[in-house]
């Protein structure tokens, strides 16, 4: 995945489902970004701020697609960070 740079998100996902799921940003052909998301599991990445986070459920038979999210949505913010750095600490 690239650097951090300007215009570029720091987004959150947690993937509700009790299915794993497998991610990947769809429409930024130059970035690398792929996560298998276990059920439960959230993520932590940066990324453009028009990037869509896809989204595919994995069964035993095939990956179902389940939808793609604007990366705007899963945007968190500078005071939600320190809070969670704090709590670590």
């Amino acid at each position: 995945m690239s650097n951090h740079t300007v215009g570029s998100i720091l987004c959150c996902y947690v993937n509700r489902t009790n299915l794993p799921q497998v991610g990947w940003l769809a429409n930024l052909p130059s970035w690398q970004f792929e996560r298998l998301i276990l059920p439960g599991e959230s993520i932590l990445f940066t990324t453009d701020a028009e990037a869509r986070l896809e989204l595919h459920a994995v069964t035993t038979k095939t990956a179902l697609h389940v939808e793609q999210i604007p990366c705007q949505l899963l945007s968190i913010g500078e005071d939600i960070v320190n809070q969670l750095l704090a709590y670590v600490s």
